[in-house]
């Protein structure tokens, strides 16, 4: 059943209102991926009975998922003369304008105790509402982390790949789950499902990129110092491509300028960096291999309930595909899906190496960051 509330409803109590309207969509898909957008978009006749007329930005929409009823924001309609369309955001993110962080420094600690840290701040420092909004997490990596002027989303993920984040600095996957945000080292079942084309696998399409690859890394320390002389740069140890891919990277946690030598501090700092990347990703310095897959009925399959669970499939599981004629032996998690909410089941997955392990600026974001440009001081 797929419902909408009005606006003024109490999102923290919303699975038990009794007021809503039924909704009659002819159409509710939502698209998740791995660390990535949730975006629920639904299409709705404009019925002589005008429920429709409940859709509009602001409302609180309830659909089926396949971690149960979630519950999203819509931020966007269209009204056509036969239909409306919204586009909805899972209800967590209304903490992007509810939960604004001046400054939280937090000493080398784990991921875990980070989070924890960052639950405490918000019930104790900010007003007490933010506090419905709750962090969950296994993460063991330690790190440090500097919050500075952003919202709890950016806080969580980020808005680009330098930023000072959760996963960022800790690593681990996203899930939401309503008005809760799991970051685990990893989200989903990890007991790889047997699934072959021909069977219950019924359309799959292989990509590979080296659009996100890279094996050679150029330091620049926070306050902007490089490496100087001939060979300004780290490789990836048994990097397996001939030709490097290079990139820059700007080390938020480094200053250099008081070690005599720079060039050294930066090469180590960038060894760590290179070392704690490849043991905690296996991906690392590789291109990213990922397969499109379209499925028939997973939740029903007998390879699926004799893993040991009925669930349905969920983001994050590890699949195991088999395409003998085409050469495919490939175990992975689903880094995205579509899941239809009208008949509860997921339509289409991709199987892989997420492409990006941060989100997208493109409104999941409230607060502006300018982007500073760095001066390269000679050592």
């Amino acid at each position: 059943m797929i419902n909408v509330y009005d606006e003024s409803k109490n999102i923290f109590n919303i699975l038990l209102e009794t007021w809503h309207v039924n909704l009659l969509p002819s159409s509710c898909e939502l698209s998740i991926e791995l660390n990535g957008s949730w975006e629920l978009n639904l299409t709705h006749p404009l019925l002589g009975d005008g429920r429709w007329k409940y859709i509009k930005p602001g409302a609180i929409i309830t659909a089926p998922s396949y971690n149960g009823i979630q519950t999203f924001r819509i931020v966007k309609t269209e009204l056509s003369e036969n239909e409306i369309t919204a586009l909805c955001y899972p209800i967590f993110m209304d903490a992007a304008n509810w939960v604004f962080i001046p400054n939280l420094e937090i000493a080398e600690t784990t991921g875990a105790d980070a989070i924890y840290q960052l639950n405490k701040y918000i019930i104790n420092t900010l007003n007490l509402r933010n506090a419905y909004f709750t962090l969950k997490s296994n993460l063991t990596s330690t790190a440090s982390l500097s919050l500075k002027n952003v919202n709890l989303i950016t806080a969580i993920n980020g808005d680009d790949e330098d930023s000072q984040s959760i996963v960022n600095t800790f690593g681990g996957q996203i899930e939401f789950n309503n008005i809760t945000c799991v970051i685990n080292e990893k989200i989903g079942n990890q007991t790889p499902v047997e699934y072959k084309f021909g069977k219950n696998i019924t359309g799959l399409r292989k990509t590979l990129s080296r659009e996100e690859t890279f094996t050679r890394i150029y330091p620049i320390s926070k306050d902007g110092y490089s490496i100087t002389g001939d060979q300004p740069w780290l490789d990836i140890a048994n990097a397996p491509f001939e030709n490097p891919y290079a990139r820059s990277v700007v080390f938020e946690n480094l200053e250099v300028a008081d070690y005599i030598d720079k060039n050294a501090a930066l090469r180590l700092y960038t060894a760590f960096f290179i070392a704690a990347k490849s043991q905690s990703n296996e991906n690392f310095g590789k291109e990213a291999e990922s397969y499109e897959i379209d499925l028939a009925l997973l939740n029903n399959t007998n390879e699926y309930k004799a893993a040991g669970y009925s669930q349905k499939v969920g983001l994050g599981d590890m699949v195991h595909i088999s395409a003998p004629e085409y050469d495919i032996d490939f175990t992975a998690q689903i880094t995205k899906m579509t899941y239809d909410c009208i008949r509860d089941i997921a339509t289409s997955v991709t199987v892989g190496q997420p492409v990006k392990d941060y989100f997208q600026t493109n409104s999941l974001r409230t607060i502006p960051k300018d982007l500073q440009s760095w001066m390269i001081k000679e050592g």
